[in-house]
């Protein structure tokens, strides 16, 4: 498949996604007290991290092994998957009897990381439609299940929409098991005995360190506004925001798993490869701050009347997204050279300027301060690794 229908079949998924992703944010937050809306905001977060641990870099791993074409280490890897995430999955059962909300949380969340699972593997076989096509599946199952709760009850609360969204990602991940996944991950042939701990394995460590950071430092914001007494308003309008630079990150990122494949499939110079992907990024997320900056103020207004005081924060969040672009071309040619710790150090080093910066930020200029913390803490991260790439490269070249 060429990179114009690659890239085309992402972007329509894509479109689709951001569709679904829009008409969510729009039902739950006008139907949702911004009081439920940012204990949502707050459990996503939570889960999100404590997610690190389930994952341990098992999903970035199936991608890079697939897309490598390393199916006897695969195979060997279903062994410590299953037994691993059905440990957690019974956590979850346990939590849900003391927690509800959070133990619906952890098993939705559970369950998402196992779509995300299958379409890290679709995308390293190439199947690129059953990738992009699985999380606007998910999301969709997702509205509806949300729309048929608020219809039944009146009401939609947190429960109600932790619940639709177990529905809809168990559903899709059932969905998009390829027969050529069930073949490499059959349930049916695992090992009990060959189960080998997933720290074990120097990939899947570097990939959890990776993880553990690059999901800290865009998570960790909620956990500080909650533990430094910001307004549950506050909270919300400043969770609104994120969810729409989340949205447009789904839009941009698949670009960089294109160039991650073509890198491996091909003996050209990384720069000369790197071209047309840098340039589609970049003209999507020109696009994107534009079409933002545009319509914004209208689509707050006429869509999401709660929120109208979100606009400048949104526009200034999704200045991130250039940052953002250039970090996952950067880190997506780290893996090709297997050069993971590099990125780790990187995010690491991120992660500290994250926490240092919303500390002294958050309680001088409330939700403003996280975001003034993630875009120093995005152009830490991609500056380091654009000057580590150029370094390398010089070394190479000599």
């Amino acid at each position: 498949m060429s990179l114009s229908r690659q890239a085309s079949t992402y972007a329509s998924f894509s479109a689709l996604n951001v569709a679904i992703s829009y008409v969510l944010l729009l039902f739950i937050a006008n139907v949702m007290s911004k009081e439920h809306y940012a204990a949502f905001g707050f459990y996503s977060s939570l889960m999100s991290m404590l997610l690190i641990a389930v994952n341990f870099g098992y999903k970035e791993t199936f991608f890079k092994w697939a897309s490598q074409g390393r199916i006897n280490d695969l195979t060997d890897l279903r062994n410590s998957f299953y037994p691993w995430l059905f440990g957690f999955f019974c956590i979850a059962l346990v939590t849900v009897v003391s927690n509800l909300e959070a133990g619906l949380a952890g098993l939705g969340f559970i369950s998402l990381y196992a779509l995300t699972a299958v379409s890290g593997l679709n995308r390293g076989f190439e199947y690129y439609v059953k990738d992009a096509s699985a999380i606007p599946t998910y999301r969709g199952v997702w509205l509806l299940g949300c729309l048929l709760i608020w219809w039944s009850w009146g009401e939609l609360t947190v429960v109600g929409v932790f619940s639709a969204a177990l529905v809809g990602s168990s559903f899709a991940c059932l969905l998009f098991v390829t027969p050529h996944i069930k073949q490499v991950m059959n349930p049916f042939s695992v090992s009990v005995r060959a189960f080998q701990a997933p720290w074990r394995s120097p990939v899947m460590r570097h990939f959890f360190l990776v993880e553990l950071a690059t999901v800290a430092y865009v998570r960790v914001d909620m956990l500080f506004l909650k533990g430094l007494n910001v307004s549950d308003n506050a909270m919300a309008e400043y969770y609104f925001g994120i969810q729409i630079l989340d949205a447009a990150l789904l839009i941009i990122a698949p670009v960089s798993y294109l160039f991650f494949n073509r890198l491996n499939r091909s003996q050209s110079l990384w720069y000369r490869e790197s071209v047309p992907y840098v340039a589609l990024m970049m003209a999507l997320v020109l696009g994107i701050v534009g079409g933002w900056w545009l319509l914004g103020n209208w689509v707050l207004t006429v869509m999401f009347p709660q929120y109208t005081q979100s606009f400048d924060l949104a526009l200034s969040l999704l200045w991130v997204l250039l940052l953002a672009a250039g970090t996952l071309i950067l880190s997506h040619l780290l893996f090709h050279w297997d050069d993971e710790w590099v990125y780790v150090k990187v995010c690491f080093a991120g992660l500290a300027v994250c926490v240092v910066t919303q500390a002294l930020l958050i309680p001088a200029l409330s939700e403003w301060g996280a975001v003034w913390a993630r875009l120093t803490t995005e152009s830490v991260i991609f500056v380091a690794l654009l000057l580590f790439v150029l370094f390398k490269e010089r070394e190479r070249s000599v």
